[in-house]
């Protein structure tokens, strides 16, 4: 029996990494770096090919099994060329993880339009946002979402929510809510309580798994879903541990009580 090591990074505004020890029978040999970027190079030619049903196929494998982002771009290729916006969208906002420019530039430019002005502009009452100015809308195409960001004098972002229907659900603010105990006792909830899926690992899948949820003002984590998927057993498993979470300490707005829509990912990786 040899000693597998799996590692869990959960991410939010920051990056914790956490080491846990698991025994299995099977060492998987998963490809290398250059090895990947060859498969996506042929999935690169194949969309330019037309062989769309082909790309889909190897890209959902290779998305599941090592969660590429260049992977994602290559959808989105792909999402365009069957004229779907929404799916086109989302995976260019997980390609950004390329960390290049042009990815970034072409998510702004063609997934979010954007308008700003002051608080009469939008019917938003100032009172309600001591030190703020001025008022930037964004609307995003993949999700048909709205967000807000407050600026004080500064022009420094103080302020963000997104508006869900006839919801309010704040993203960050002068207050937020946070894990009790801090990053610390977060990193060692899940080091206790982490349970790698027999056959994902079995499989060698991995992954970023992101799970939204919302903090309400007693720090109950309720609306718990899967922003982003890897796999059925990988996606329950994050489910799992944050239902499993106590109360957070509830975030606030200017001292009033605030319900939060937060975005976290739980990272899944074994050597």
């Amino acid at each position: 029996m040899s000693r597998s090591r799996l590692f869990a990074c959960i991410s939010a505004q920051m990056v914790i990494c956490m080491l846990v020890s698991a025994q299995k029978n099977n060492k998987k040999v998963h490809p290398s770096r250059a090895e990947i970027e060859q498969r996506l190079d042929r999935i690169h030619a194949m969309i330019d090919m037309g062989q769309f049903m082909e790309a889909d196929s190897i890209l959902e494998l290779t998305i599941r099994k090592y969660d590429s982002p260049r992977a994602y771009f290559e959808r989105a290729r792909l999402d365009l060329r069957r004229n779907d916006t929404t799916a086109y969208c989302q995976d260019l906002y997980d390609a950004q993880r390329m960390n290049v420019d042009a990815v970034r530039s072409l998510y702004t430019n063609e997934c979010i339009t954007t308008d700003s002005g002051v608080f009469n502009d939008f019917h938003l009452d100032s009172t309600l946002y001591p030190g703020m100015v001025n008022v930037i809308r964004y609307r995003y195409k993949q999700d048909n979402s709205t967000a807000f960001v407050l600026l004080d004098k500064s022009d420094s972002a103080r302020i963000r929510w997104f508006v869900d229907g006839v919801d309010t659900l704040f993203h960050f603010t002068d207050n937020n809510p946070s894990y009790p105990g801090g990053t610390q006792k977060m990193m060692e909830f899940f080091g206790k309580n982490m349970k790698y899926p027999d056959p994902e690992y079995d499989q060698g899948v991995q992954g970023t798994v992101q799970v939204q949820f919302i903090v309400e003002p007693d720090g109950t984590l309720s609306h718990l879903k899967v922003f982003r998927n890897i796999s059925p057993g990988l996606d329950g498993e994050a489910i799992r541990l944050f239902a499993l979470m106590p109360k957070w300490v509830p975030g606030t707005l200017f001292g009033r009580a605030a319900r939060f829509r937060l975005v976290q990912g739980l990272h899944f990786r074994h050597k």
